[in-house]
């Protein structure tokens, strides 16, 4: 899917063409396996006007929805869940509202 929102920024479908958003795009779905997308992410970042503001974009897309991201959110989900069915979001314990 990251793959496919990489070659939307490139191309300008639907949206004007910013190359620095779809290297960052890119760069996350090399991290999700997409090999193709490694490979163009390189292309894709000669061809931005600014490669810094490029690169601080895959870090922040991959500091929301990278591998480490999504593991972090699936742990949390799973401790709330816990809580939950073992009472520990009684009371005022305002822990379970996270």
């Amino acid at each position: 899917a990251q793959g496919r929102v990489a070659r939307m920024y490139a191309r300008g479908e639907g949206r004007r063409v910013d190359f620095a958003e779809a290297y960052a795009w890119s760069v996350l779905a090399g991290e999700g396996g997409e090999t193709i997308s490694v490979m163009n992410s390189e292309e894709l970042l000669t061809q931005t006007d600014n490669p810094v503001t490029a690169q601080e974009k895959a870090e922040k897309l991959e500091k929301k929805y990278g591998k480490r991201a999504l593991a972090e959110k699936e742990s949390l989900r799973a401790e709330r869940a816990t809580q939950r069915r073992s009472g520990a979001c009684m009371g005022s314990n305002l822990s379970c509202s996270r």
